[in-house]
Order: structure tokens, then sequence, then C-alpha cells
């Protein structure tokens, strides 16, 4: 999120990995910059710039390019409160509770996933193995109402960007039809968390 990033002159990545079985976990970290944001829809792009990352696959969703309909499941990983909850990730489920945002807003959906202090930016998953929307903010007197940046408004934010070919985005994805835990597990090598100073 751009208002995340906008007074940050070190921006660190972090990649959380926990070994459930071996009871371990480990982290990596990675310098980023903002190479391009947009005020008004609250997005920034990370380059990382130390070298190290190599996650030799491909992304295991896709971009959405369509709005997507009311009623429609969805999910979230992110990390929230690590002071207190852990630098684990952490999913909230929810659904579209509307196809506008707050105040009418067309460029987000409003959402009944419950998110804290930590979501903003956080991806919105549907259950097809699409990102749908990246969290925003939430409702400051309904607490179980959340608002997203549709896809539609990240893909042209990207495009914009130029710094990307769309067709290096993937079509299709393995997600689909899985059950939730396994495109968690999927999922968890995509989602960062920053550290900002």
């Amino acid at each position: 999120s751009y208002n995340v990033t906008e007074n940050s002159k070190n921006i660190i990545v972090t990649l959380p990995k926990f070994d459930i079985e071996a009871n371990t976990k480990s982290q990596n970290n990675w310098q980023a910059s903002v190479v391009f944001k947009d005020k008004e829809l609250n997005l920034a792009l990370l380059q990382i710039e130390t070298t190290g990352l190599d996650l030799c696959e491909t992304l295991p969703y896709t971009i959405e390019m369509e709005e997507i309909s009311i009623g429609e499941k969805v999910f979230t990983l992110g990390y929230p409160l690590v002071a207190s909850m852990g630098l684990h990730p952490k999913l909230a489920v929810g659904a579209i509770s509307s196809i506008n945002g707050y105040k009418n807003t067309t460029s987000t959906y409003q959402t009944s996933v419950q998110v804290y202090a930590g979501n903003s930016g956080s991806p919105l998953f549907d259950y097809n193995g699409s990102l749908v929307g990246i969290l925003k903010n939430k409702h400051a007197v309904a607490s179980k109402a959340s608002y997203a940046l549709k896809s539609v408004s990240i893909l042209e934010f990207l495009r914009k960007s130029n710094l990307f070919e769309e067709s290096e985005l993937p079509t299709s994805s393995p997600l689909k039809g899985q059950p939730l835990t396994e495109q968690i597990k999927q999922l968890q090598p995509f989602v960062f968390y920053l550290s900002l100073i």
C-alpha cells in the first residue's frame, strides 16, 4: 500500500518460513525500493534490490480480469498485529458483500473479511486461484466491513507502470479445485511481510 511506504527510507521484504513437522522456523530478508506508485489507488510497486531471492516457481495464482459478484467467497493471508499475533501468515475468510466500496467507490469492493492493523496491502483471493483484490482498510464503525481494491484496478496500475509484459502473467492456476488448506500451502511462499524504517 502506498500509505505504508510513502515515508519509509528503508523497506525490508521478509519471507518467514515455517516447517511445522520439523518445528523449525527461518526468515529471509531483502532490501526493496518503490519503483512505481499511485497515491489515489493507494498502491506501490516494490522491487527487491538485493540478490538471493529465487522462488524457482511461477505464480500459483492468476489476476482476475473482470469484476466478481456479490456473494463470492474470498480469503486473505497477511501479517496483522505481528507484535502480539506473531510473524506467521494469518487467514481471514469472508465474501464480497458489495460491488462498490466506501461511499460507493467503484474501484473497491466491500467485503466481510475481518481485518486488523497490518492487513493493509494483503492479497484477497477467491477460491478459484485468482487474486481479486488488495485489502485497503476497514470501516471505522461497522466492524465487519472491510474494503479491497479491485483486481481490474490493480491490472490498470500494473499496465501504467510499464515494468512488465501482461503476457508474463499466469493465465491458469493450479489452485482451482484444491481445498483451502492446499491453496494456502501453495500461496504462503508468495505472501511477504514488510518492515519499514
